[in-house]
């Protein structure tokens, strides 16, 4: 296939071509593992889901707070420098997103759809292979303070994007696009 991707990429004077191979990026979840095909506490290291230090809120700060980002947020406010993603527009490639109190409130752009086609980036939540990825990744850049868990950039805009059917096997294609329809978008809105 690679070959085949130089030769067409040689006879045509592409920049450069590539197969669409789809990707194994998630290990097989066990079969034995009963309840749904969704992500289990059990496939993170230890530590990633409490936080070591008691005294902040267990609900919704420690990972900020692990990850300094309180920190960098006070830095930008008291440098008069936007903070918490206000004026930025955050693109997310992923298995696009469904209905979810920390993202339905929260000002959104246009998304599109990549694996069924369409402007609607919905995550149907019908397959295996993590669904809700979208929704819970989506929720921990751009969730509001005001809910259960703060994202990184609470004030920022989302832009959803679904080029993922599973994270155990993706199309780079797909993410590709993604990519550049992100940009292209991102771009309009921005100017």
């Amino acid at each position: 296939m690679f070959e085949a991707a130089y030769a067409m990429a040689d006879t045509f004077a592409l920049d450069f071509a590539e197969p669409e191979v789809l990707t194994r990026v998630m290990p097989v979840p066990d079969p034995a593992r009963r309840g749904p095909a969704t992500e289990s506490i059990d496939d993170f290291p230890p530590g990633c889901w409490t936080p070591q230090a008691p005294e902040l809120d267990r609900k919704r700060l420690w990972a900020l707070s692990a990850l300094q980002l309180l920190e960098a947020w006070d830095f930008s406010t008291r440098n008069g420098r936007a903070a918490r993603g206000k004026g930025t527009i955050v693109a997310q490639p992923d298995t696009g997103v469904a209905s979810h109190p920390e993202l339905d409130l929260h000002r959104r752009v246009q998304g599109h759809n990549f694996v069924e086609g369409g402007n609607d980036p919905t995550d149907p939540l019908d397959y295996a292979g993590n669904p809700g990825h979208g929704t819970g990744t989506g929720s921990v850049v751009v969730g509001s303070e005001k809910t259960e868990m703060a994202g990184a950039a609470p004030l920022a805009t989302h832009m959803p994007i679904r080029a993922v059917e599973s994270v155990i096997r993706l199309s780079q294609i797909a993410v590709a696009e993604a990519i550049d329809f992100a940009v292209a978008r991102k771009a309009r809105d921005l100017y």
